[in-house]
């Protein structure tokens, strides 16, 4: 007897869903599957297959710039001394 991985059985289901050109829910009532269950683990797996794909990537991340700026007066921070300000949507954290 074989047996089959659940995700297996799901990756099968949703390769065959794309090449079918049916919808999602379509495919599933033809499949006798419930629409939502098909739904769920569509997502699933292509969350899955997004955060692999982002953590096995070879390309280079992109760089956030950052600019660091002298303070006209000191202000009142933490131990750290690090305000992190937003001034466009007005947000001011301190670690």
């Amino acid at each position: 007897m074989t047996t089959h991985r659940p995700t297996d059985f799901w990756k099968h289901l949703i390769r065959a869903w794309n090449k079918s050109g049916l919808s999602q829910s379509e495919y599933a009532r033809r499949h006798e599957l419930p629409v939502k269950t098909f739904g769920y683990h569509k997502r699933r797996l292509d969350n899955q297959r997004i955060i692999q794909s982002a953590l096995y990537s070879k390309e280079p991340k992109p760089l956030i710039p950052v600019s660091v700026a002298q303070e006209p007066e000191p202000q009142k921070t933490p131990e750290t001394g690090i305000t992190l300000v937003s001034p466009g949507m007005g947000v001011e954290i301190c670690f």
